[in-house]
């Protein structure tokens, strides 16, 4: 879609994949640019693509999405369930699962902001390379009662952060697992790693360097905990 505002509402979106990549390379179920879709009460399941199989939205789009199920798909690149490059989003009550990239199999942030998730569960994806459930590249958002737990990657298994932050309140990264940064994967993000307005609990993670925290910058040497 481009420059629409559609409602999509109580569908089935599954088995979708395109062979080739010369029309937009992101978005295997819905996909759009300036755009502001309203997308619930949705289950987005098994699509392939190269970049967002779920969903991708670029170019000044924002999102509103709710009560909807992302799981089991693929992109080979970014974005397993969601990709968002220079947009917005409100993501509520959804279940992003069991989606797999090299790059946020769960959610992959690009230049976005603006990017409000609220009482979702991010659980059981699986990146290659980075950022298992969440993957941010200079972008900001910020959770309320949100869980990100059992996701796998190579940094960042629950969140991988490149000159990026986030506010946080009732955030629980549990269970989640990487070679770095089990939990959180901090890459040349600002001074202000994050905030938190509630509590944000960081445990029960896995790696072979920071169990739960791991900071790289070019400036400091790194640490992890």
């Amino acid at each position: 879609m481009f420059n629409a505002g559609p409602v999509i509402d109580n569908c089935l979106l599954r088995d979708n994949y395109l062979y080739g990549w010369n029309g937009s390379p992101f978005g295997g179920a819905i996909a759009g640019e300036l755009s502001n879709p309203i997308i619930k009460n949705c289950e987005i399941i098994w699509n392939r693509f190269r970049d967002g199989s779920g969903i991708g939205f670029a170019n000044n789009s924002h999102v509103y999405l709710e009560n909807s199920t992302i799981a089991n798909n693929l992109a080979y690149y970014n974005g397993g369930a969601i990709y968002l490059q220079e947009s917005s989003a409100s993501i509520i009550n959804c279940n992003i699962a069991d989606n797999t990239a090299d790059y946020g199999a769960g959610i992959y942030l690009n230049n976005s902001n603006s990017i409000h998730i609220s009482q979702c569960e991010i659980v059981s994806n699986e990146s290659s390379r980075y950022g298992g459930g969440l993957y941010a590249f200079e972008s900001h958002f910020s959770t309320e009662n949100v869980v990100i737990s059992d996701n796998e990657s190579e940094k960042g298994g629950g969140i991988f952060l490149n000159y990026s932050h986030f506010d946080g309140n009732g955030l629980r990264i549990v269970n989640n697992a990487a070679d770095y940064g089990g939990g959180i994967y901090f890459q040349n993000c600002p001074d202000t790693l994050f905030n938190h307005d509630g509590y944000i609990s960081i445990y029960d993670n896995s790696a072979s360097e920071g169990q739960n925290l791991y900071y790289k910058s070019e400036y400091i040497p790194s640490s992890h905990y």
